[in-house]
């Protein structure tokens, strides 16, 4: 660029301080006489040239959140789509360049994660950061994202730009997870509703024959054993012995935790009461049980997890069932430790319905996984694995014909693909 100056008279410039001329090449003063340099104080001086230093110009930023769904790790959906597994920032230069920038998120106004941004930004430029959800020391936990407040901040411009986000769960609010990348475990919040049913039979002692009681030597019962708390805690033992997955319980028959991106972790699931957590059935203590024909027909017995039926039976003592034994009068008798072993594992079978139904489908809920059919018959597509070790799904119905095998309460757990499912409904909405 040329800049040329003419003056048809005298050119003046007076400055009362210093006058500075810099250029990258040559100055060339030309006169028709005479070229006069005169420094009062210190004289002229000559030396090597001076570099080019401009005034600074102050540098803004901007981030801002792009609004997104995020679950960690790439955990996949039922489909086996990778979920987004990173949260993206968009950091913009408004004005100046701006390097040494640094990336920070705050949880209360504690640092949980920070970073540089290697490259410097000239005014215009923009860059996405993502972040994985966990903190600096490899901790994720879904709470943070909802309770509390979440900011994002970048520090080493002239500003400091933030940006306060929120989230939401995107699937369901009765799960929390907690996720440590160190040592590869899983912990799982699980809030469950679950509501006193009352009790049924302690009334109807007098409908258990003469005959069972000579025969069983045990009299009916006439009182509620098991209070509506023991069985809540029962029922929530159950999931968390059933739903977790760990080197310890039944998944060490086969790789002892779930494989997320070619590495296993142990999950540890806690489930807990809460009036807002998952929907769950009523519980009901239930002694002297007889049915009629059509609720013998129609399983009035069975418990149940659908919307339009909410059902959770402990069955103990004297229960009567058609064609059973002639000679006790078609009665058979429930002891107490075999009535819990029940409730136990069929509260984690009906508990986790509702997780189907959320991570697949209503569908495949109620027909278990398509080893049923809608009536709740089992259509003999699955059967206990040969091998004496292998896993049972809990989930599954069995062919009638099948018989349990006599470790089968070291071999029902829920399956890996469902307790991913289970860890998929912790989904966030970023916004």
């Amino acid at each position: 660029m040329t800049k040329t100056r003419i003056v048809g008279g005298k050119l003046i410039e007076t400055t009362g301080g210093d006058y500075n001329i810099y250029t990258k090449e040559s100055i060339v003063y030309s006169a028709a006489t005479t070229i006069t340099e005169t420094g009062v104080e210190a004289g002229v001086s000559y030396g090597n040239p001076e570099k080019y230093s401009p005034a600074t110009i102050e540098s803004e930023v901007e981030v801002k959140i792009l609004k997104d769904t995020f679950l960690p790790l790439g955990i996949s959906n039922y489909k086996d789509k990778i979920e987004n597994n990173t949260i993206r920032f968009e950091v913009n230069c408004k004005k100046g360049n701006a390097e040494n920038l640094s990336f920070f998120i705050k949880h209360n106004g504690n640092t949980v994660f920070n970073s540089k941004i290697q490259n410097p930004l000239n005014s215009g430029q923009k860059t996405t950061i993502e972040w994985d959800g966990f903190s600096n020391s490899k901790i994720y936990d879904s709470t943070l994202f909802t309770n509390g407040e979440l900011i994002v901040e970048i520090t080493g411009a002239s500003n400091e730009p933030k940006d306060i986000f929120k989230s939401k769960y995107d699937e369901v609010r009765w799960v929390d997870i907690k996720i440590d990348k160190n040592s590869k475990i899983i912990d799982v919040t699980l809030r469950v509703d679950i509501k006193d049913g009352g009790a049924k039979g302690i009334n109807d002692s007098d409908k258990v024959s003469n005959n069972a009681i000579d025969y069983y030597r045990i009299k009916p019962y006439d009182r509620q054993n098991k209070s509506f708390d023991e069985l809540k805690d029962l029922a929530l033992s159950g999931i968390d012995t059933y739903w977790s997955r760990t080197k310890s319980n039944n998944a060490k028959n086969k790789n002892g935790g779930v494989l997320i991106n070619e590495n296993v972790y142990e999950v540890f699931v806690q489930s807990i009461s809460d009036e807002n957590g998952m929907p769950a059935p009523e519980l009901t203590y239930w002694t002297n049980t007889k049915l009629s024909f059509l609720q013998e027909l129609f399983g009035a017995s069975r418990s149940r997890n659908w919307i339009l039926s909410r059902k959770l039976f402990y069955i103990e003592g004297y229960y009567h069932e058609n064609g059973y034994d002639h000679s006790n009068d078609d009665w058979l008798f429930i002891d107490s430790d075999y009535a819990m072993k029940e409730f136990v594992e069929t509260a984690a079978h009906e508990l986790g319905h509702e997780i189907l139904k959320e991570y697949i489908s209503f569908g495949k809920s109620i027909t278990h996984k398509g080893s049923s059919t809608v009536t709740q018959k089992p259509n003999g597509t699955y059967s206990y694995v040969d091998d004496k070790e292998g896993e049972i799904d809990i989930m599954k119905y069995t062919k009638l014909s099948n018989h349990r095998p006599p470790n089968y309460y070291d071999r029902i757990i829920a399956d890996e693909k469902d307790v991913l499912g289970l860890l998929w409904c912790s989904k966030l909405k970023i916004k």
